[in-house]
């Protein structure tokens, strides 16, 4: 068995290694004479420089600007591409009773057989819908990552701001524009404007998706079918009737920031 040493024998080996180094004069620290912070000693390193301090409240609220702006920009994205996905589904349906569609004048049934060119025009405009789709799912990930990237650099500022607070939560317009400039006016109406087309594009979807039922509940003699597609129908009335009031709405939106930016003109002048 292998003696160890003992404390004593350790103590007087340090001591030593000391000497022989000339370690006599190294300062001794304790509570009493540690130097504080000010003197430039830190138990946990260096002091902080002024230029890792925090961001300012302006940057805090440019950032949360951006990101508010971001996510309107996407939540109108993804509108579009579920607005778009019905839009091609409809076209699917016409484009699969093309041949079957009847028309009261017999030479458009002629000219129907003969050249197709109605089931030619639903096909290209199948096609073109499927590239608009593609194109929305190409924006969606494009501003999905952004967001996701400014969501790492920023932290916490990038949680949506409170409700009810007016400059954080304008969706529509983009970082660093000043209210009541003509640029800050002219973005706000084209907002608004492409908002009312829009809403339009969703009344005529909605219209589409009536007439296409109503023409199933025709064409089926199944009870049981008729009755399902008599309660699809009363639903999508409904929509239809919200559709033109969100038309309704969406134009009465811009006429009022027309008017008010004509205002803001005028009293600028």
């Amino acid at each position: 068995m292998i003696a160890q040493p003992s404390l004593g024998e350790i103590a007087r080996e340090v001591k030593a290694d000391r000497a022989k180094k000339k370690l006599e004069n190294v300062p001794l620290y304790t509570n009493d004479n540690l130097p504080t912070v000010s003197e430039g000693v830190s138990v946990i390193g260096p002091p902080v420089s002024s230029g890792s301090s925090a961001p300012s409240p302006q940057a805090n609220l440019a950032t949360r600007q951006k990101m508010a702006y971001l996510r309107g920009k996407l939540s109108q994205l993804q509108q579009h591409l579920e607005m778009h996905q019905r839009e091609l589904s409809v076209l699917q349906q016409q484009l699969g009773q093309g041949t079957m569609q009847y028309y009261p004048n017999p030479y458009d049934t002629l000219m129907q057989e003969y050249s197709r060119q109605n089931v030619n025009n639903l096909a290209s405009e199948v096609n073109q819908k499927k590239q608009q789709i593609s194109s929305d799912q190409q924006e969606i990930q494009s501003l999905q990552d952004e967001l996701e990237l400014d969501q790492a650099r920023y932290g916490l500022l990038t949680q949506a701001p409170a409700a009810g607070n007016e400059k954080e939560s304008q969706t529509d317009v983009p970082p660093g524009l000043k209210p009541g400039t003509p640029e800050f006016w002219q973005v706000r109406i084209q907002a608004a404007s492409q908002q009312l087309e829009t809403a339009k594009e969703g009344q005529s979807l909605a219209k589409n998706e009536l007439s296409l039922l109503k023409l199933q509940q025709l064409r089926t003699l199944d009870p049981n079918v008729q009755s399902d597609l008599a309660v699809r129908i009363s639903a999508k009335q409904g929509e239809v009737t919200a559709a033109a009031q969100s038309v309704e709405k969406a134009q009465e939106e811009l006429e009022r920031l027309q008017k008010e930016a004509k205002a803001s003109s005028a009293k600028s002048n």
